[in-house]
């Protein structure tokens, strides 16, 4: 399928939003990435670990957004936002497949979820409650979420939110979604689940480009006083939040050059009449497009569309905020050492997770630098058409 069409497929009945000036925008720092320095694997990896998960039809993971290593435990969500648990030597615990129903403690829709470390809990958004769960999804409690925001014209909107961070045991920052049916779309929300109520509204709408966009975790660790917020919607910058103010401003841009879509030109797919002719534009006119970014010890990396047709064509963009290099590390479809879409980068580590069938004995020998397999099956296994997480451990 064309990796454009697919980006598109999730936002067929969604409007767009268009750009306009944000405030305190002094603060922000741009740095120019449009001349990369182009590497090799070898130059930024050292070592690759590929942990497979235990193959059954509990544990069978259809197509994962997202791995997240969560202390002892690696957390999994597939493409209809399921969760599923695993130990760190690819050992199955649990799904929330159990829990959904109809029944007390089960759910119907799931909108999104977390791993909340204070807790250790599972965190499930639904239409209208946050689901509490242990990590063997065993129930722990609901708390109804608010339909509306105090003292707000809603025009007949409720708030539906997708996305969620945890500040404390009790305290989360909700994401609304980009579905203007909505009211308040592309907002954060404080939320404190023990008194049910919102305690502060924060909006990134005005800085939003457009909605294609594949952001896994929003909310990254930068300092001891301060967040990075990475906009789940194509933006026009990353944000600095302050986890004791909890004030959200404009932190950092980055200037892509001709290679990329510019804003202009994105304004004009923002105002074309539907999906289809901004597939049938951006087919036309191939440009490539960041889809994910992960920062870690002062380092942002960035996935990006490679500019073709070809679902796998893609870049690594890695760009040091202390000193301002650029690297690009480049991958084609049919590469031996392909690159699949990075989760994140966390303790030096960059985690993928790929289906199994996809980690073949070629990209493997590719790899070059040292290389261990962890919990690979037997032959004879019955089930073998699972995934696995991969860590390419950074230099």
């Amino acid at each position: 399928m064309n990796k454009k069409y697919y980006c598109l497929l999730s936002f067929v009945v969604l409007l767009f939003s268009c750009v306009n000036n944000s405030e305190n925008t002094d603060e922000v720092k741009v740095f120019d990435v449009s001349n990369p320095e182009q590497v090799s694997l070898g130059d930024i990896f050292s070592e690759l670990e590929v942990i497979y998960m235990d193959a059954g039809a509990k544990s069978y993971v259809q197509g994962t957004r997202y791995v997240r290593p969560c202390g002892d435990k690696y957390l999994f969500m597939d493409n209809s936002l399921n969760i599923y648990v695993f130990d760190t030597k690819g050992h199955f615990i649990s799904s929330s497949k159990l829990v959904e129903g109809h029944g007390h403690g089960e759910f119907i829709i799931p909108m999104g979820g977390c791993y909340n470390p204070y807790t250790k809990n599972i965190e499930i958004i639904t239409p209208t409650h946050l689901m509490f769960y242990d990590v063997n999804f065993k129930f722990v409690k609901s708390v109804q979420l608010p339909s509306e925001y105090p003292g707000e014209k809603n025009d007949n909107k409720s708030l539906f939110f997708d996305e969620i961070y945890d500040l404390s045991d009790h305290l989360h920052v909700l994401i609304t979604n980009n579905d203007r049916r909505g009211q308040d779309v592309n907002s954060l929300f404080l939320f404190d689940s023990k008194t049910k109520q919102i305690i502060k509204k924060m909006s990134f709408d005005e800085d939003v480009i457009h909605d294609i966009h594949s952001q896994a975790f929003p909310f990254q660790d930068y300092d001891d006083e301060n967040l990075l917020f990475l906009p789940p919607r194509t933006s026009k910058y990353i944000y600095k939040f302050n986890k004791e103010t909890h004030e959200l401003h404009p932190f950092i841009s980055f200037k892509y050059g001709e290679d990329y879509y510019s804003e202009e030109k994105l304004e004009q797919i923002c105002k074309s009449s539907g999906p289809m002719e901004m597939y049938k534009y951006m087919n036309n006119n191939p440009k490539n497009m960041p889809l994910r970014e992960s920062y870690s010890d002062g380092k942002f990396y960035i996935l990006a569309d490679g500019g073709t047709s070809k679902i796998f064509d893609s870049n690594l963009i890695i760009v040091d905020t202390n000193n301002e290099n650029v690297k690009i590390l480049p991958f084609k479809m049919g590469d031996k050492n392909q690159l699949y879409i990075p989760s994140l980068v966390s303790d030096n580590i960059l985690y993928i997770s790929q289906s199994e069938p996809e980690i073949n004995e070629s990209l493997i020998a590719a790899f070059p630098g040292k290389v261990t397999e962890v919990n690979k099956y037997k032959a004879d296994s019955t089930v073998n058409d699972n995934i696995a997480v991969l860590k390419y451990h950074l230099k």
